[in-house]
Protein backbone atom coordinates (compact mmCIF):
# COMPACT_ATOMS: atom_id res chain seq x y z
CA UNK A 1 0.00 0.00 0.00
CA UNK A 2 1.70 3.59 -0.79
CA UNK A 3 1.41 5.76 2.06
CA UNK A 4 1.79 10.20 2.12
CA UNK A 5 4.45 11.24 4.62
CA UNK A 6 3.88 14.90 5.88
CA UNK A 7 4.44 17.00 8.91
CA UNK A 8 1.75 17.07 11.76
CA UNK A 9 1.32 17.94 15.51
CA UNK A 10 0.74 14.43 17.23
CA UNK A 11 1.52 13.16 20.91
CA UNK A 12 2.82 9.79 21.47
CA UNK A 13 0.63 9.59 25.20
CA UNK A 14 -1.49 11.27 27.20
CA UNK A 15 0.30 14.61 27.88
CA UNK A 16 0.30 16.32 30.68
CA UNK A 17 2.03 19.67 29.70
CA UNK A 18 1.71 21.36 26.22
CA UNK A 19 5.85 20.55 25.66
CA UNK A 20 4.87 17.20 25.42
CA UNK A 21 3.13 17.74 21.87
CA UNK A 22 4.84 17.03 18.90
CA UNK A 23 5.38 18.20 15.58
CA UNK A 24 7.19 16.00 13.17
CA UNK A 25 6.68 13.45 9.97
CA UNK A 26 3.86 10.82 10.09
CA UNK A 27 2.58 8.61 7.26
CA UNK A 28 -0.82 7.77 6.11
CA UNK A 29 -2.40 5.54 2.86
CA UNK A 30 -2.58 7.45 -0.19
CA UNK A 31 -5.82 5.99 -1.27
CA UNK A 32 -8.95 7.23 0.24
CA UNK A 33 -12.20 5.70 0.86
CA UNK A 34 -15.24 6.31 -1.26
CA UNK A 35 -16.54 9.48 0.17
CA UNK A 36 -13.66 10.77 1.40
CA UNK A 37 -11.57 14.18 0.38
CA UNK A 38 -7.97 14.76 1.12
CA UNK A 39 -7.04 18.21 1.90
CA UNK A 40 -3.67 20.29 1.69
CA UNK A 41 -4.22 22.49 5.45
CA UNK A 42 -3.79 25.99 4.90
CA UNK A 43 -5.17 26.87 8.38
CA UNK A 44 -6.54 24.85 11.01
CA UNK A 45 -8.50 26.09 14.55
CA UNK A 46 -8.52 24.15 18.04
CA UNK A 47 -11.16 24.01 20.71
CA UNK A 48 -11.43 22.69 23.95
CA UNK A 49 -11.90 19.22 22.68
CA UNK A 50 -8.36 18.91 21.47
CA UNK A 51 -7.06 19.62 24.70
CA UNK A 52 -9.38 16.95 26.89
CA UNK A 53 -8.30 14.80 23.94
CA UNK A 54 -4.57 15.03 24.10
CA UNK A 55 -5.40 15.04 28.49
CA UNK A 56 -7.32 11.53 28.07
CA UNK A 57 -9.98 13.40 29.49
CA UNK A 58 -12.42 12.15 26.59
CA UNK A 59 -11.78 8.59 26.17
CA UNK A 60 -15.17 7.50 26.68
CA UNK A 61 -16.13 9.37 23.81
CA UNK A 62 -12.84 9.77 21.92
CA UNK A 63 -11.20 6.43 22.04
CA UNK A 64 -7.49 6.99 21.25
CA UNK A 65 -4.45 5.03 19.54
CA UNK A 66 -0.96 6.14 19.38
CA UNK A 67 0.97 7.78 18.77
CA UNK A 68 -2.48 10.43 17.86
CA UNK A 69 -2.55 13.18 15.45
CA UNK A 70 -4.42 16.58 16.97
CA UNK A 71 -7.38 18.98 15.29
CA UNK A 72 -10.67 18.16 13.69
CA UNK A 73 -11.02 22.15 12.34
CA UNK A 74 -9.52 22.71 8.80
CA UNK A 75 -9.54 24.87 5.67
CA UNK A 76 -7.41 24.27 2.80
CA UNK A 77 -7.51 22.89 -0.41
CA UNK A 78 -8.93 19.42 -2.05
CA UNK A 79 -5.93 17.72 -3.83
CA UNK A 80 -7.90 14.21 -4.07
CA UNK A 81 -11.03 12.96 -3.64
CA UNK A 82 -12.82 9.55 -2.96
CA UNK A 83 -14.56 7.76 -5.92
CA UNK A 84 -17.99 8.43 -4.97
CA UNK A 85 -17.52 12.09 -4.23
CA UNK A 86 -19.27 14.35 -5.91
CA UNK A 87 -19.49 17.61 -3.55
CA UNK A 88 -15.92 18.38 -4.77
CA UNK A 89 -13.44 18.60 -7.50
CA UNK A 90 -9.37 18.93 -6.71
CA UNK A 91 -8.88 22.25 -6.57
CA UNK A 92 -11.56 23.39 -4.38
CA UNK A 93 -11.25 25.77 -1.49
CA UNK A 94 -13.12 24.29 1.75
CA UNK A 95 -13.35 24.49 5.39
CA UNK A 96 -15.49 22.42 8.06
CA UNK A 97 -13.79 19.54 10.34
CA UNK A 98 -12.97 16.19 10.13
CA UNK A 99 -14.92 13.23 11.31
CA UNK A 100 -14.45 12.92 14.70
CA UNK A 101 -15.56 8.86 14.37
CA UNK A 102 -12.80 8.24 11.55
CA UNK A 103 -10.10 10.88 11.82
CA UNK A 104 -8.25 13.43 13.31
CA UNK A 105 -4.90 15.94 12.44
CA UNK A 106 -6.29 18.87 10.74
CA UNK A 107 -2.82 20.47 12.22
CA UNK A 108 -0.75 19.27 9.54
CA UNK A 109 0.09 19.48 6.18
CA UNK A 110 -2.59 17.13 4.88
CA UNK A 111 -5.89 15.83 6.22
CA UNK A 112 -8.47 13.64 5.07
CA UNK A 113 -12.29 13.64 5.98
CA UNK A 114 -15.52 12.84 4.79
CA UNK A 115 -17.10 15.03 2.70
CA UNK A 116 -20.25 15.51 4.34
CA UNK A 117 -18.95 17.60 7.17
CA UNK A 118 -16.74 19.88 4.63
CA UNK A 119 -17.92 23.12 3.10
CA UNK A 120 -17.06 25.58 -0.02
CA UNK A 121 -15.28 28.41 1.32
CA UNK A 122 -16.92 31.51 0.14
CA UNK A 123 -14.31 33.91 -1.54
CA UNK A 124 -14.93 36.59 1.12
CA UNK A 125 -13.97 34.57 4.29
CA UNK A 126 -9.51 33.89 4.64
CA UNK A 127 -8.58 30.30 5.31
CA UNK A 128 -7.51 31.72 8.71
CA UNK A 129 -11.52 32.81 9.38
CA UNK A 130 -12.82 29.77 7.65
CA UNK A 131 -10.83 27.44 9.55
CA UNK A 132 -12.66 28.52 12.42
CA UNK A 133 -15.92 27.61 11.62
CA UNK A 134 -15.62 23.83 11.68
CA UNK A 135 -16.49 22.77 15.55
CA UNK A 136 -17.34 25.51 17.45
CA UNK A 137 -19.81 27.06 15.26
CA UNK A 138 -21.69 23.63 14.57
CA UNK A 139 -21.45 22.87 17.97
CA UNK A 140 -23.42 26.63 18.48
CA UNK A 141 -25.73 25.72 15.69
CA UNK A 142 -26.81 22.26 16.82
CA UNK A 143 -27.70 23.71 20.61
CA UNK A 144 -30.07 26.13 19.82
CA UNK A 145 -31.94 23.23 17.68
CA UNK A 146 -32.25 21.28 20.36
CA UNK A 147 -32.74 24.00 22.37
CA UNK A 148 -35.54 24.96 19.78
CA UNK A 149 -34.91 28.26 19.95
CA UNK A 150 -36.79 30.92 17.17
CA UNK A 151 -38.56 34.32 17.32
CA UNK A 152 -39.78 34.80 20.71
CA UNK A 153 -37.50 33.20 22.57
CA UNK A 154 -35.04 34.53 25.35
CA UNK A 155 -31.67 33.13 24.87
CA UNK A 156 -28.47 33.39 27.82
CA UNK A 157 -24.99 32.02 26.97
CA UNK A 158 -22.30 32.53 29.01
CA UNK A 159 -18.92 32.60 27.71
CA UNK A 160 -20.28 34.62 25.05
CA UNK A 161 -16.44 36.13 23.58
CA UNK A 162 -15.27 32.09 23.63
CA UNK A 163 -15.21 29.80 20.32
CA UNK A 164 -18.87 28.49 20.87
CA UNK A 165 -20.65 31.03 22.92
CA UNK A 166 -19.77 33.89 19.80
CA UNK A 167 -21.36 31.57 17.67
CA UNK A 168 -24.26 31.11 19.80
CA UNK A 169 -24.99 35.16 19.96
CA UNK A 170 -24.65 35.53 16.21
CA UNK A 171 -26.93 32.16 15.40
CA UNK A 172 -29.29 33.40 17.53
CA UNK A 173 -29.61 36.75 16.17
CA UNK A 174 -29.46 36.44 12.69
CA UNK A 175 -30.43 32.78 12.03
CA UNK A 176 -32.74 31.85 14.76
CA UNK A 177 -34.16 35.19 15.32
CA UNK A 178 -34.47 35.36 18.78
CA UNK A 179 -36.44 37.95 21.35
CA UNK A 180 -33.32 38.54 23.67
CA UNK A 181 -29.62 37.57 23.96
CA UNK A 182 -27.53 37.67 27.44
CA UNK A 183 -24.25 36.62 28.03
CA UNK A 184 -21.41 37.02 30.36
CA UNK A 185 -17.66 38.26 29.76
CA UNK A 186 -15.28 40.05 31.27
CA UNK A 187 -14.18 43.27 30.89
CA UNK A 188 -12.00 43.56 27.77
CA UNK A 189 -14.77 41.79 26.28
CA UNK A 190 -17.99 43.75 26.35
CA UNK A 191 -17.93 45.61 23.33
CA UNK A 192 -16.98 42.67 21.64
CA UNK A 193 -19.90 40.70 22.82
CA UNK A 194 -22.12 43.86 22.44
CA UNK A 195 -21.12 43.75 18.91
CA UNK A 196 -22.22 39.99 18.14
CA UNK A 197 -25.56 40.82 19.20
CA UNK A 198 -25.41 40.16 22.82
CA UNK A 199 -28.46 43.17 24.39
CA UNK A 200 -27.26 42.05 28.13
CA UNK A 201 -23.70 41.63 28.97
CA UNK A 202 -22.65 40.92 32.27
CA UNK A 203 -19.54 41.54 33.47
CA UNK A 204 -18.13 38.68 35.68
CA UNK A 205 -15.55 40.16 37.00
CA UNK A 206 -17.15 43.30 38.42
CA UNK A 207 -21.28 41.51 38.77
CA UNK A 208 -22.64 38.20 39.72
CA UNK A 209 -25.06 37.05 37.11
CA UNK A 210 -28.17 36.21 39.17
CA UNK A 211 -27.93 39.82 40.93
CA UNK A 212 -28.12 41.48 37.08
CA UNK A 213 -30.51 39.45 35.28
CA UNK A 214 -34.11 38.22 36.07
CA UNK A 215 -35.54 34.75 35.73
CA UNK A 216 -37.02 35.65 32.31
CA UNK A 217 -34.99 33.48 29.95
CA UNK A 218 -36.11 30.43 27.91
CA UNK A 219 -32.97 28.79 27.26
CA UNK A 220 -29.32 28.91 28.76
CA UNK A 221 -26.62 27.36 27.20
CA UNK A 222 -23.58 26.44 29.17
CA UNK A 223 -19.79 26.53 28.18
CA UNK A 224 -18.51 26.83 31.56
CA UNK A 225 -20.10 23.70 33.68
CA UNK A 226 -21.56 26.62 35.79
CA UNK A 227 -25.18 25.57 37.14
CA UNK A 228 -25.72 29.59 38.24
CA UNK A 229 -27.72 29.86 34.77
CA UNK A 230 -30.73 28.21 36.32
CA UNK A 231 -31.92 31.07 38.16
CA UNK A 232 -32.30 33.26 35.31
CA UNK A 233 -34.43 30.74 33.85
CA UNK A 234 -38.31 30.79 33.89
CA UNK A 235 -39.72 28.59 35.87
CA UNK A 236 -42.79 26.64 35.62
CA UNK A 237 -42.68 27.88 31.97
CA UNK A 238 -44.81 26.27 28.91
CA UNK A 239 -43.01 25.67 27.10
CA UNK A 240 -40.57 24.31 29.48
CA UNK A 241 -37.36 26.39 29.97
CA UNK A 242 -34.30 24.58 28.82
CA UNK A 243 -30.80 24.30 30.19
CA UNK A 244 -28.24 22.68 28.06
CA UNK A 245 -24.52 22.11 29.01
CA UNK A 246 -21.89 21.77 26.68
CA UNK A 247 -18.93 20.88 29.15
CA UNK A 248 -19.87 18.73 32.28
CA UNK A 249 -22.64 15.48 31.47
CA UNK A 250 -22.22 15.04 35.78
CA UNK A 251 -23.20 19.06 36.06
CA UNK A 252 -26.70 18.30 36.78
CA UNK A 253 -26.65 15.34 39.24
CA UNK A 254 -26.55 17.53 42.71
CA UNK A 255 -29.17 19.61 41.55
CA UNK A 256 -31.26 17.53 40.26
CA UNK A 257 -34.19 18.02 42.86
CA UNK A 258 -34.12 21.48 42.42
CA UNK A 259 -34.24 21.25 38.54
CA UNK A 260 -37.39 18.92 38.89
CA UNK A 261 -39.13 21.80 41.55
CA UNK A 262 -38.84 24.73 38.42
CA UNK A 263 -39.76 22.09 36.16
CA UNK A 264 -36.83 22.68 33.83
CA UNK A 265 -35.51 20.79 31.44
CA UNK A 266 -31.89 19.97 31.48
CA UNK A 267 -29.53 18.05 29.43
CA UNK A 268 -25.69 17.63 28.14
CA UNK A 269 -25.29 18.15 24.87
CA UNK A 270 -22.57 16.77 22.13
CA UNK A 271 -21.72 17.62 18.92
CA UNK A 272 -23.95 14.99 16.27
CA UNK A 273 -21.28 14.85 13.09
CA UNK A 274 -24.01 13.13 11.40
CA UNK A 275 -26.35 15.91 10.98
CA UNK A 276 -26.64 17.92 7.95
CA UNK A 277 -28.82 20.82 9.26
CA UNK A 278 -25.12 22.91 8.87
CA UNK A 279 -25.33 22.99 5.39
CA UNK A 280 -25.82 26.17 3.69
CA UNK A 281 -27.30 28.21 6.43
CA UNK A 282 -23.37 29.47 7.48
CA UNK A 283 -22.67 30.65 4.20
CA UNK A 284 -25.46 32.41 3.74
CA UNK A 285 -24.88 34.46 6.41
CA UNK A 286 -21.11 34.41 5.39
CA UNK A 287 -22.23 36.26 1.99
CA UNK A 288 -24.60 38.18 4.22
CA UNK A 289 -22.30 39.79 6.18
CA UNK A 290 -24.23 38.75 9.23
CA UNK A 291 -21.70 36.30 10.51
CA UNK A 292 -17.82 37.38 12.23
CA UNK A 293 -15.54 35.05 12.92
CA UNK A 294 -13.70 36.68 15.85
CA UNK A 295 -9.72 35.68 15.93
CA UNK A 296 -8.11 35.37 19.19
CA UNK A 297 -4.62 34.78 17.64
CA UNK A 298 -2.71 33.15 14.89
CA UNK A 299 0.27 30.93 15.82
CA UNK A 300 3.12 29.40 13.27
CA UNK A 301 2.96 25.41 12.28
CA UNK A 302 6.00 24.72 14.01
CA UNK A 303 6.57 22.55 17.60
CA UNK A 304 6.89 26.32 19.68
CA UNK A 305 3.80 27.13 17.68
CA UNK A 306 1.19 24.60 18.21
CA UNK A 307 2.40 24.43 21.96
CA UNK A 308 2.17 27.89 22.59
CA UNK A 309 -1.70 27.77 21.23
CA UNK A 310 -2.60 24.62 23.30
CA UNK A 311 -1.93 27.20 26.37
CA UNK A 312 -3.82 29.86 24.88
CA UNK A 313 -6.29 27.77 24.79
CA UNK A 314 -6.10 26.08 28.07
CA UNK A 315 -5.58 29.57 30.30
CA UNK A 316 -9.23 29.69 29.04
CA UNK A 317 -9.48 33.81 28.37
CA UNK A 318 -9.53 33.67 24.17
CA UNK A 319 -11.76 35.57 22.81
CA UNK A 320 -12.59 34.14 19.36
CA UNK A 321 -10.94 31.34 17.75
CA UNK A 322 -7.10 30.13 18.10
CA UNK A 323 -5.78 29.48 14.60
CA UNK A 324 -2.81 27.97 13.25
CA UNK A 325 -1.05 28.41 9.69
CA UNK A 326 0.04 26.10 8.56
CA UNK A 327 0.40 27.17 4.97
CA UNK A 328 -0.07 31.30 3.78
Amino acid sequence: MSTLTYKAAYFNEFITDVNDIKVGEVTAPVELQPNQVRIEVRAASINPVDWKRAKGYVEAFFPTTFPSLIGYDVSGVVVAVGSEVTKFKVGDEIYGNLDAKTSTGSIAEYAVSNEDVLWHKPTSLSFAEAAGLGIAARTAHQALLRAEAGPGKSVFVNAGAGGVGNFVIQFAKNLFKVEKIATTVSTNKVDLAKSLGAIEVVDYTKNDLIKVLKPEYDIAIDNLADIKPVDILKPKNTPRSKFITLVDPGLFEVHESKLKDLEIDHEFFILNSSLKSFDGAINELLDAGKLQVPIDSTHKFTEQGVRNALARLADGHAAGKIIIIVKN
